[in-house]
C-alpha cells in the first residue's frame, strides 16, 4: 500500500476525507456519518446533495410524527 492520498469531500456530509490512493474506484463509507460512496468518482452535484437533504428531512418529520401519534395514543 502507497501512503499517497487525495482528498475527497464526502457526498452525504460534506466532511473532507483523506482517502488512500489504493482505494480508488472502491466503494467507501464516511467515518463520520456513514454515508457511502466510491472514492475517485466526482460528488453529486449540489443540486443532488439537497434533494437527500430535503428527503432525509422528510423522513425525520415523518419519524416524529408517527412518534408524537404513539405517545398520544398511550
Amino acid at each position: 500500500m502507497s501512503g499517497v492520498h487525495f482528498v475527497q469531500q464526502c457526498p452525504t456530509c460534506g466532511r473532507r476525507l483523506h482517502i488512500l490512493l489504493d482505494y480508488m474506484g472502491r466503494r467507501l463509507s464516511c467515518e463520520h456519518c456513514g454515508g457511502t460512496f466510491t472514492a475517485g468518482v466526482d460528488a453529486p452535484s449540489p443540486g443532488d446533495a439537497i434533494h437527500r437533504a430535503t428527503q432525509l428531512l422528510a423522513s425525520v418529520n415523518q419519524l416524529r410524527m408517527e412518534q408524537a401519534a404513539q405517545e398520544d395514543f398511550c
